[in-house]
């Protein structure tokens, strides 16, 4: 017992900050259930009188795909040059390289392409399940430096897993509701959990003191500010926010992929 309140003193500050992400994420997603038109994920509505929307949506696919494939690249290209002994290294590679094609399913839906229309359930799953693969693949990542427990490392992230599918399959195969089974998987799922890995860079870095992981852990943590503050802008009145927030998804990119290329540099001058 003496432990378990000696790691909650340790960790109070950040314990107080997910609970008051947990509390905002469960007010915003009982909201967004209770007035499902409200909420409109996936992409703005294509429509041909409005080809500057698509056109944005298409800019800023791809300047997230190319974020996302540099950094799973040069993870997988660490990974090789260091021998292949780094599975931390591996793990993050594969989580950046499948969570781009989440956004390659939004550029190719800026093009009208049918197969990649996110407004239905199936396709939506089939494109969206990425995102659940991506923070199981990073959870295991950092716990794997940050623990030598396998309990610690291996359990948390299959529970991730089945939690994430278990809401899209419900959600999205069965009920087929879009609207309702995002929200709650972002708000209960995807924020909070992108809290946890961004205190884990953090920690990461306090422990090894570098400044390269506190830069991914910045990263992170506007990835999940992001992604909070993004869901709701949808509807074609309001769009230049959704816009906004896209693009500084594309700043928390940076972010990351900064830290990532530092980090390496800043570990062997300390070594």
């Amino acid at each position: 017992m003496s432990k378990i309140t000696d790691l909650i003193k340790k960790h109070l500050s950040f314990i107080i900050v997910l609970c008051v992400i947990i509390v905002i994420d469960t007010l915003i997603a009982i909201a967004y259930i209770t007035d499902p038109g409200f909420y409109l994920p996936g992409i703005p509505e294509l429509n041909p009188e409005m080809s500057s929307i698509n056109f944005a949506v298409f800019g800023l696919s791809v300047q997230t795909i190319i974020f996302l494939y540099v950094i799973g690249f040069y993870l997988m290209g660490r990974w090789i040059k260091t021998g292949k002994k780094n599975a931390s290294t591996l793990l993050w590679s594969l989580a950046f390289l499948l969570y781009g094609i989440v956004f390659v399913g939004i550029l190719l839906s800026s093009f009208g392409v049918e197969w990649a229309n996110m407004r239905d359930p199936q396709i939506f799953f089939i494109w969206r399940n990425f995102q659940i693969l991506w923070v199981a693949l990073m959870y295991v990542g950092i716990a794997k430096i940050l623990t030598e427990s396998k309990a610690l490392q291996y359990l948390p992230a299959v529970i991730f897993l089945a939690l994430g599918y278990l809401i899209f399959s419900i959600g999205l195969l069965i009920i087929g509701e879009i609207n309702q089974t995002f929200a709650l998987f972002l708000y209960s799922f995807w924020c909070p959990l992108c809290s946890i890995i961004a205190y884990s860079f953090f920690l990461y870095g306090r422990k090894m003191k570098i400044t390269s992981a506190k830069i991914i852990s910045i990263g992170f943590t506007l990835l999940g500010i992001t992604y909070m503050a993004w869901a709701p802008w949808y509807k074609p009145e309001v769009i230049e926010l959704y816009f906004f927030w896209f693009f500084l998804f594309n700043v928390s990119l940076s972010f990351i992929l900064l830290g990532y290329v530092v980090m390496p540099y800043e570990i062997k001058a300390k070594s």
